[in-house]
């Protein structure tokens, strides 16, 4: 896309930024114990402990739904083909200028 002598490239680290975002796990634990009887003292003693943590939390549905959304900017960005832009295709481009996911240069940057 370009208009007079600027063009734009894509910010690849802003849009990496944007699709994992804090990678902040929340986890969850989960402790299995196992008692068995003590047959001369009649109580019940732990045999076995097992704990088991899960990371996924979610960090990773929120990536998920951060990168279909870069997808489809992207996939609407890379769908224009004239210069007249329509209303969809306007709020796409300001959308990803504003999130820093393209980059305005000047032409004899390049």
């Amino acid at each position: 896309m370009e208009d007079d002598n600027r063009a734009y490239i894509l910010n690849l680290e802003n849009i990496i930024d944007f699709v994992f975002g804090d990678d902040e796990r929340n986890g969850d634990s989960e402790i299995t114990e196992l008692y068995v009887m003590d047959e001369e003292t009649k109580n019940m003693t732990l045999s076995t402990k097992q704990m088991r943590e899960m990371k996924n939390g979610d960090a990773s549905n929120y990536q998920t739904i951060r990168y279909d959304m870069v997808k489809m900017l992207m996939d609407r960005l890379f769908d224009i083909e004239n210069e007249e832009l329509t209303f969809g295709e306007t709020v796409v481009v300001n959308t990803m200028l504003t999130q820093g996911m393209i980059t305005e240069i000047k032409e004899n940057d390049l």
